[in-house]
């Protein structure tokens, strides 16, 4: 299979069976999942809509690109949008035309938009950050990473703000239950976390134009987490993930842990981007002695 086949493959499966495991669904927040398809939708761009507990909107998760790794493997990018509901508490930071949208009947009942409408959603709304896979040769590794901004921040010329969106704290919510579900399924443990940061952007809107600028109001976070069989070594795993690091990012955590359920409730190394620990990321069967402490 092509690098984007295997992408496609492993998130439908992975949403699959972790929606046919109740106990897992339960422990990582997996509520509902479906494949994008018909309508508007590219047909080279899988995507798959997902719906979390305790998370009022719908999120999309659209495969934007793919790659064969240099060393076998492969590696794929997802963009993450959020359409959060109008009884969301992140509503009315979204843009007017993203409210707009929401409140204008483009999107059904599910809160997704309708089949034949997407088209009528410009590629920019909605956009919350950015996830990024990669699975080593013979998955012994897989890395999962989320790449955002704490704050999506657009502003016009004159300083007034458009749109102010909890991109990292929403983006997380993706990455702790697709991370979580991996782990329970496939048998696999966190065995590092890497935290890192550098300095944000924002949106400056004039007219039908808008360019980025920097600025100290925003960061931009990537996290990446490793994970691997309790038994493989960590050189593998260890090259795949600084494999996907950004250069020059300032390193805020690097977590290593042992495989076993034994860890902090979060990094919280800068409260802007902190990210809590989910215990559904220390494995299945695989490390069965832990695996009581692990479901709490």
């Amino acid at each position: 299979m092509s690098a984007k086949e295997q992408a496609q493959f492993t998130i439908q499966s992975l949403l699959a069976r972790g929606l046919g495991a109740t106990e897992v669904a339960r422990r990582t927040g997996l509520a509902r999942a479906s494949e994008v398809w018909g309508g508007d939708e590219p047909l080279d761009r899988p995507a798959w809509y997902v719906w979390l507990s305790g998370v009022p909107g719908a999120y999309k998760l659209e495969l934007r690109e793919a790659e064969s790794g240099q060393q076998g493997g492969w590696r794929a990018w997802f963009t993450i949008r959020y359409y959060p509901s109008r009884e969301d508490s992140t509503f009315e930071r979204f843009s007017a035309e993203e409210r707009t949208a929401v409140l204008g009947g483009l999107l059904d009942s599910t809160g997704t938009p309708h089949i034949g409408m997407a088209s009528r959603i410009p590629p920019n709304l909605f956009v919350v950050g950015s996830l990024e896979w990669a699975s080593g040769s013979g998955s012994e590794a897989t890395v999962i990473g989320l790449s955002a901004l704490d704050r999506l921040l657009a502003r016009e010329e004159s300083g007034a703000t458009l749109r102010d969106v909890p991109g990292w704290r929403l983006g997380t919510h993706v990455l702790t239950t697709l991370a979580g579900i991996h782990a329970q399924m496939d048998r696999r443990t966190a065995r590092r976390i890497l935290l890192s940061r550098q300095s944000g952007l924002e949106l400056v809107v004039a007219g039908d134009q808008f360019r980025w600028r920097d600025t100290d109001e925003t960061i931009q976070a990537e996290v990446a987490l490793l994970f691997q069989a309790p038994e493989t070594g960590s050189l593998v795993g260890d090259s795949l993930l600084d494999g996907m690091r950004e250069p020059g990012a300032h390193v805020a955590a690097d977590e290593r842990f042992a495989g076993k359920c034994r860890h902090p409730p979060a990094l919280e190394a800068d409260p802007r981007i902190a990210l809590k620990v989910s215990h559904a990321w220390f494995g299945g069967e695989a490390v069965a002695e832990d695996r009581i402490a692990c479901a709490c």
